[in-house]
């Protein structure tokens, strides 16, 4: 079957009029979705179809209407209104359907932009088609590579490109955007469905005819020149013929548009190929036999290493129930649970991650069950199950293994999913493969954290969430002061390496295979480092945990490093400012005033973080809220204009010690200073007399309660 671009590019280049009419939006039931597309000639005859009836019939006698000159015009569509007006749909949705007409002359660089995108669709590439219609309806289309360079008339808005580089444009149909007075259409090229069908005999013979029928691109392979030949599959892409099925997938680019079908003429022969294609990302792997003979085929792959988690989502016995029986109705059955998938595949969101917990492991080191152990007011597992539901992750998957029986209701409750690894005791590395395995298809990466490192901020997920939406391809680490720790964010690229690797191998081996697309991340957060694997740690963890919104001295020290590595003057105030608010906090502390001295040096560290830009303490309090620190944000807020409560607490200390220190130096006489500012700026006069006054205010406050002077207490 012929596809629209190519069909288009000969209509253009032919100097030949014809419109495109595309479902850029559907809600409802509608009888095609978004994506679907119909190509009209003047004469109403047509290519592909939006879903037939009177709809169609409405679009094509418009598409005509537009002929007389190049333009685009939307239309929609409301079905259950249509019914009323006596048509004959009766879907009950909604359709948006864009048309544009090409009308001769076309421009040269338009000719060569649908040339490069015929190019890009036989190569089996990506790329967004961008087109931007005017106000005055004029349309042009430019294409967005994967390196993200532009092939096309005009620059594309920076808003766009950026989201392009963002991956935000991945879905399987148009999206319709505004940027400016103008208006933008993008549709994702992506590769082509390919049916592979492994045998050529009398069932792979009648599939591959309805494959054809059903828009699957198709491959078979034989070992038989005799049966897989062009005469027998005229219709297939690309017929391969085999020395033997030990090396059936060499040559072969299988990726998540890939759809494998074994039908070959023996059990040795099918188990040699489903081995091979459970290393691969398919969307779809199906086996034809009876279940005598998957039992046989999958004992023997688990006798070799294969996960059982990953058998599972082979679909064996293949096809349909459907009572078939001849190798046309066989066929019938299996295009049809092909047709379902496919389906199912492109209505399911994407997840994109998902998250891996292993907890499968013995907890010898510790002598006491980890998951179960307590923390904060859940469990250790229930916290990490949390901490990722925290950072909007959906799919969470907890490997169990040891003490299954008590781990898998306390996993359910927190809402994650157990799978149980019977081959616990072989490592963690089996139960990385098992969890791999059964993730779910589009996923576009996962973290993988074990379930005795939960004191980490969901904030920290966020920051890794964001570094791998700009580089989905990259294994994602996070790094605290140059040290890597857990949670990694590992790509969808790696998940057939780990699934299809030796047992006996090294995770580190496969994440580390590529350097060039390893990316380490430096985080504020100590707790990538932290794990209870001992009762000492154990202990730790809690201590960290209770202090969770709180970043530690070290923490931080890290923040500082990063913001303000160039800045030795305003890290200089900090460290004085710090020194003094402790000071003043330790001597209320001894007249019976309850403050947390580590949130007061935490707030003192970082209050000026944002210094060198203009409204620092909002910008500051931004930052420390995007890092998970919502309790210094919030003192960080109003560190230069604050409204003092009833009670001394630990925001006016802090308040009152950025007030006492000019530069690195302690100045008691702080009063003159603001006299002496308020002269060179009379326009913040008010401004900067308030804050004198707050300042006063604090003073008086700690001097009542200390019974003792500030310069007494600072020395």
């Amino acid at each position: 079957m012929r596809s629209l671009i190519r069909e288009s590019l000969d209509l253009l280049n032919n100097g030949t009029p014809f419109a495109l009419a595309v479902i850029i939006g559907h809600k409802g039931s509608t009888p095609r979705t978004s994506g679907s597309k119909m190509l009209v000639r003047l004469d109403k005859s047509i290519s592909g179809t939006i879903g037939g009836g009177l709809v169609e019939a409405k679009v094509m006698d418009a598409c005509v209407d537009l002929l007389d000159r190049s333009r685009s015009e939307i239309m929609d569509f409301h079905l259950d209104q249509e019914i009323k007006a006596g048509m004959d749909m009766v879907c009950g949705g909604s359709l948006t359907v864009w048309l544009r007409s090409f009308v001769p002359p076309c421009a040269p660089e338009q000719i060569q932009v649908w040339q490069r995108l015929a190019d890009l669709e036989a190569k089996g590439k990506k790329a967004l088609a961008v087109t931007r219609i005017t106000a005055d309806k004029n349309a042009e289309t430019s294409l967005v590579l994967e390196l993200g360079e532009v092939v096309g008339p005009g620059m594309l808005p920076k808003a766009l490109m950026d989201a392009a580089g963002e991956n935000r444009f991945t879905g399987p149909g148009p999206v319709r955007q505004f940027y400016g007075l103008d208006e933008f259409i993008i549709e994702p090229l992506s590769r082509p469905d390919t049916l592979y069908i492994f045998g050529a005999g009398h069932v792979g013979f009648q599939l591959a005819k309805m494959a054809h029928l059903a828009d699957f691109s198709c491959v078979v392979v034989d070992d038989r020149a005799e049966f897989a030949n062009e005469v027998r599959f005229p219709h297939a892409g690309e017929v391969r013929v085999l020395d033997d099925f030990s090396t059936a997938f060499d040559g072969l680019d299988i990726d998540d548009n890939a759809y494998i079908v074994i039908l070959t003429r023996g059990h040795l022969h099918d188990q040699t190929v489903l081995e091979q294609a459970l290393k691969t990302s398919a969307a779809y792997i199906g086996m034809i036999g009876s279940k005598k003979k998957k039992k046989q085929i999958y004992d023997n792959l688990m006798e070799k290493g294969v996960v059982q988690a990953r058998l599972e989502q082979v679909y064996a016995p293949i096809g349909l129930k459907i009572k078939a029986e001849t190798p046309a109705e066989i066929a019938v059955s299996i295009m049809g649970e092909l047709i379902k998938v496919r389906a199912e595949n492109k209505e399911q969101p994407r997840l994109m991650p998902a998250a891996l917990i292993p907890a499968a492991g013995l907890s010898s080191r510790m002598g006491r069950y980890k998951p179960l152990l307590p923390l904060g007011r859940s469990t250790m597992i229930g916290t990490v199950i949390g901490l990722f539901k925290a950072a909007g992750i959906r799919e969470i998957i907890v490997v169990t293994g040891h003490n299954h029986d008590r781990l898998a209701p306390a996993v359910e409750a927190a809402g994650a999913r157990p799978l149980f690894n019977p081959d616990y005791a072989a490592g963690m590395f089996s139960s990385i493969r098992t969890g791999v395995a059964a993730l779910p298809s589009g996923i576009d990466g996962f973290f993988l954290l074990p379930a005795d490192i939960p004191a980490i901020r969901p904030a920290t997920l966020n920051l890794i969430r964001r570094k791998f939406e700009a580089a989905k391809d990259a294994l994602i680490i996070p790094a605290f002061n140059g040290e890597t720790g857990h949670p990694p964010l590992i790509p969808a690229r790696l998940i057939t390496a780990i699934i299809g690797a030796d047992p006996d191998a090294n995770l580190r081996q496969i994440l580390f295979s590529d350097p060039s697309r390893i990316i380490r991340l430096p985080v504020h957060d100590r707790g990538i480092l932290m794990d209870a694997d001992t009762p000492e740690g154990y202990d730790q963890i809690k201590q960290k945990y209770e202090r969770l919104e709180i970043p530690d001295e070290a923490e931080c020290l890290s923040v500082i490093d990063r913001e303000l590595a160039d800045a030795p003057a305003i890290r200089a105030h900090l460290e004085r400012v710090c020194e003094t608010a402790l000071t003043l906090a330790w001597a209320l502390r001894t007249c019976g005033l309850d403050l947390d001295t580590g949130l007061i040096r935490a707030g003192a560290l970082l209050h000026d973080i944002k210094r060198k830009e203009a409204h620092h303490a909002e910008a500051g309090s931004r930052f420390l809220q995007q890092l998970g620190f919502q309790k210094i944000a919030d003192i960080v807020a109003v560190h230069m204009d604050l409204t003092p409560g009833p009670e001394l607490d630990e925001t006016q200390i802090v308040f009152l010690a950025d007030k006492l220190c000019r530069g690195d130096q302690l100045e008691l006489d702080y009063p003159g200073r603001f006299h002496e500012k308020a002269k060179q700026l009379p326009h913040a006069k008010k401004e900067i007399f308030k804050r004198l006054e707050t300042a006063q205010h604090i003073h008086a406050r700690i001097e009542s309660v200390a019974g003792r002077s500030l310069g007494e207490i600072l020395g």
